[in-house]
């Protein structure tokens, strides 16, 4: 095998994430015109006439958003707060704002980008510094005026990161309940229909917090490439991309309730939760919980409420999945291959995604000129009884296919997969590159117990396979094969 090919390989998906780097999403979109005209997509705001400029926010880019937007705003910004997966021990080292004091996590250190408050929540997990973080921005945004503009920086793992709940509710429950959508096979948008009716501020409640505001923006980086529904696919859907904040909600309170049903989830969901989603869905606007008596929250706003006409509100999608893919494809025609990219997104279980990776590969292995096939999307790894050791599921789709070629003896095929936002499944790496010759040095016995024991990064690290890239964006996952011509 020519190293070339892995070397190839690297550079495709360091050109892929390099595309959405969340630096330069924003700054494609939004530009400041001397002396006060702020140009976001096709929309010019007068800042002339505006008094405060707000900024919230949560998700995986939301720091590099931030600092891109107050790389173009600086001091004009007022004020802000927005939630991020944690902070890096340089950053914690910087971070003199505030020391916030939380029961469960002890003192967290907050740190500023210009006017705006940085708060290091949980992706995985929701914690108390992202309650904090999420109080404050409705409150914020709560006080706007006609004369304000409030900014929104949304981006992917946002759901976990605005993890907040509504009255009657606690952060243990909210913590409980999402472990246990996690823990079934139920696509994102079941998931984010429960989320939506027990969150404070997801399912368009942090831009109705909002009401008075005279301009609302939401500058979005998605990681929800499609959703299947009745109605058909759905890509990059506003209210799904960190269950929709600022964006009118497609799903009821019926629709949650009919979730945790349909799954059999009452035994794992704690009975208040289960308990505020029926009053929901009964049209109750009070219930009895822990011995008080709170209010239900109405329905989310729908996508025809008034506070998302053009007017007042504006969504600018500044990066997605297929941008990615597109700079995959650009440096793989750049590199002397014919590349294909495959329209249908990666949206299955990964060893049926492997299988019909491995099948297109064998079809195209007799290619008479070197060629790079491209998928975008995000695959599910069902995990079942078995602990999982180190890694996530582009190292095990690229390991299932790299033994795959192995079996076939395609030792002219190089496939990698990565997660754009670094940390596939574990942090120590995006994912890996991998081919024929992975499982020949490493041996198939091994390579077949890593598989078996979700342990792939283990087997992977001790062949340098790994790929390791920065975590400051996420816009789901992309995979590609680079086939040689057969000598």
């Amino acid at each position: 095998m020519n190293q070339a090919m892995f070397e190839t390989a690297r550079r495709i998906c360091q050109r892929a994430y390099d595309s959405v780097k969340p630096e330069g999403a924003v700054s494609r979109w939004v530009t400041l015109a001397e002396p006060n005209e702020l140009h976001i997509n096709d929309r010019v705001h007068d800042l002339s006439k505006i008094n405060h400029i707000y900024v919230v926010g949560a998700g995986k880019a939301d720091l590099g958003m931030t600092e891109a937007l107050h790389g173009i705003l600086g001091d004009r910004i007022t004020a802000g707060f927005v939630n991020v997966n944690g902070l890096t021990q340089a950053q914690q080292a910087a971070a003199t704002d505030e020391v916030l004091q939380t029961q469960d996590e002890g003192a967290v250190p907050l740190f500023r980008v210009g006017a705006v408050q940085i708060l290091p929540a949980c992706h995985l997990k929701p914690n108390e510094t992202g309650v904090v973080g999420v109080r404050r921005m409705l409150n914020l945004v709560s006080d706007a005026t006609a004369d304000d503009l409030i900014i929104a920086l949304i981006s992917g793992g946002g759901s976990d990161l605005m993890g907040c709940p509504v009255e009657g509710l606690t952060l243990e429950e909210i913590q409980l309940t999402s472990a246990a959508l996690k823990s079934h096979k139920l696509d994102i948008g079941e998931v984010n229909s429960v989320r939506k009716h027990l969150d404070a501020a997801k399912g368009g409640k942090l831009r109705a917090a909002a009401r008075q505001v005279g301009s609302f923006v939401t500058l979005a980086l998605s990681d929800v490439p499609v959703v299947r529904s009745a109605a058909g696919l759905r890509f990059d859907p506003p209210d799904v991309i960190a269950s929709g904040p600022t964006t009118g909600d497609h799903s009821t309170y019926a629709d949650a309730w009919e979730v945790t049903k349909s799954h059999e989830l009452g035994a794992i969901v704690p009975v208040d939760v289960l308990r505020y989603l029926e009053a929901g869905r009964d049209g109750l606007q009070t219930i009895e919980l822990k011995g008080r008596v709170v209010e239900v929250q109405p329905e989310n706003p729908r996508e025809n409420d008034a506070l998302f006409s053009e007017g007042p509100s504006q969504f600018v999608l500044v990066g997605n999945n297929r941008q990615a893919v597109c700079g995959a494809l650009a440096e793989a025609k750049g590199s002397g291959f014919e590349p294909l990219v495959i329209d249908e997104p990666m949206s299955s279980e990964v060893g049926a995604m492997a299988e019909d990776i491995l099948e297109l590969i064998r079809r195209r292995a007799a290619t008479e000129k070197p060629l790079a096939i491209i998928w975008g999307g995000e695959t599910t790894v069902q995990l079942g009884d078995t602990k999982p050791g180190i890694g996530g599921r582009n190292r095990h789709l690229a390991l299932l296919v790299a033994m795959g070629l192995y079996d076939m003896n395609l030792g002219h095929v190089v496939f990698a997969a990565f997660g754009t936002d670094g940390a596939d499944g574990t942090p120590d790496a995006a994912g890996a590159v991998c081919s024929a010759q992975t499982i020949a040095v490493g041996g198939r016995d091994r390579a077949e117990k890593a598989i078996a024991e979700f342990d792939s990064g283990t087997f992977l690290m001790a062949l340098d396979a790994q790929l390791e890239l920065p975590q400051r964006t996420n816009v789901a996952d992309v995979a590609v094969a680079l086939i040689d011509v057969k000598s």
